[in-house]
């Protein structure tokens, strides 16, 4: 072996224990210095065997499969966390499908599997079989019964129905509908969880269901019995639906017959798309999920998979962190016009520390005839609706901004940290702390 050979064996020999022993961002840090090292002396020309540094390098970073869609906000958000995840911890090799222009006809996933793919989260329940028998750690980015030891990013469908009724039993309605697809788990967990919270409160929910044989339906036929069931609607209606695909539907056929939104129809969606919600000339209002969250999460998940910890249904839960307020919902049906007067100056006013008084006030009642129409109308008291509003603000700013809890009880009009832990605890149950780690992106 020539001379200058063997001292350049002696370094890749020294920088391979170099590599071994420290991080990847070390690692790419030496790989550099060894190509440029290499470059200089021109020993790719003479030495092929010098690839095997690259090797060396390459096969030190993970190779992930991604079938997540990107057409849906739900599948950019849940990606935006992965890669969050991947800047922060993991420089993987992120392998997704091409675009539709340079897509070829073979499987996306034979391709995955054939290149020496390290782990794969999907949004596609029937690759699942095919990428256990290889052995390959994957997370379901879906829920569904039968693979129950697959790890899964799981919506909170019972939250999501709940917390739409609890808007619109808020805003005042006495009509309630449901419009969902009854070939879809989670579209009848967020119905079954909105009719519970409605009924309870002593009302009736009118809903509308895809047809299990609408797949033999031409989408005209779809859309005709979309809008006998809308138009057959007692109106004013708070319509929720299971997302806001289902809104623009239920929007485009209002548009088509007539139905004034929100003025006879509010519709409240869910996944807060903004593409979806935006687009229309009516803007969507919708419940706003945790999806980057949970591709965070899912991220590191996967990262413990590959490194040994068994697949055993490890459940990721996108929990509903808000509703978002468009046009779409843009309007409270309150008959009583001083307890209208009162919800309105409480949203206006909830960034400040008003008392009840500040809001009898703002009324033209005195203080009992307005707690007593105030809990008529609404269902619960006027101190009661100030704190919910409060809360609110509170769990915005903690989600939404980077500010310390001490810049947010200051700017929302608190005494300070204390005073703002104790009435967000009560409220939410956990320290605004607490809040801020569960939920925050």
């Amino acid at each position: 072996m020539q001379p200058h050979f063997a001292s350049l064996f002696h370094h890749i020999a020294t920088t391979s224990r170099i590599f071994i022993r420290q991080s990847c961002g070390a690692l790419a840090d030496n790989t550099a210095k060894i190509l440029s090292f290499l470059h200089s002396r021109q020993y790719f020309s003479k030495w092929p065997a010098c690839g095997i540094i690259i090797f060396m390098y390459r096969s030190s970073i993970k190779r992930i499969g991604l079938l997540i869609e990107t057409s849906s906000g739900c599948g950019r958000e849940i990606l935006r966390g992965i890669g969050d995840y991947c800047r922060n911890h993991e420089p993987w090799i992120l392998l997704r499908r091409p675009p539709l222009y340079l897509e070829e006809k073979e499987s996306i996933l034979g391709e995955l599997l054939n290149c020496g793919i390290d782990g794969i989260i999907t949004r596609m329940p029937e690759h699942i079989t095919k990428i256990t028998s290889r052995r390959i750690p994957v997370i379901l980015a879906r829920s569904l019964k039968q693979h129950s030891k697959i790890p899964m990013i799981v919506s909170d469908s019972e939250a999501i129905g709940k917390l739409g009724a609890d808007h619109f039993l808020h805003r005042g309605f006495k009509n309630f509908a449901f419009c969902g697809y009854n070939d879809m788990p989670w579209s009848q967990i967020r119905k079954k969880n909105f009719n519970e919270k409605i009924t309870a409160s002593g009302f009736k929910v009118f809903t509308f269901d895809q047809s299990k044989a609408a797949a033999k339906h031409s989408r005209n036929k779809e859309l005709y019995l979309l809008g006998e069931w809308l138009i057959s609607l007692p109106k004013p209606v708070g319509l929720m639906t299971c997302s806001d695909d289902c809104s623009k539907d239920v929007l485009e056929i209002c548009q088509l017959e007539g139905i004034k939104v929100p003025f006879e129809v509010a519709i409240l969606g869910v996944d807060d798309d903004d593409l979806i919600c935006n687009l229309p000339y009516i803007h969507l209002s919708s419940i706003k999920l945790n999806y980057q969250r949970a591709g965070y999460e899912a991220a590191k998940l996967l990262n413990s998979l590959m490194n040994g910890e068994k697949m055993c249904g490890q459940r990721i839960d996108i929990h509903p962190l808000d509703v978002v307020e468009r046009q779409s919902t843009d309007i409270t049906v309150i008959e009583d016009n001083e307890v209208s007067r009162a919800i309105q100056f409480i949203d206006q006013n909830a960034r400040k520390a008003i008392q009840v008084a500040d809001v009898v006030n703002a009324t033209l009642l005195s203080r009992r005839n307005l707690y007593i129409r105030f809990k008529k109308a609404v269902g619960h008291s006027l101190y009661s609706e100030i704190r919910r509003s409060r809360a609110k603000e509170v769990a915005r700013a903690l989600l939404d901004t980077n500010m310390s809890v001490t810049q947010i009880a200051q700017s929302l009009d608190f005494w300070g940290v204390d005073h703002i832990s104790r009435f967000f605890r009560k409220a939410a149950g956990m320290s605004p702390l607490a809040y801020r780690k569960k939920y925050k992106n």
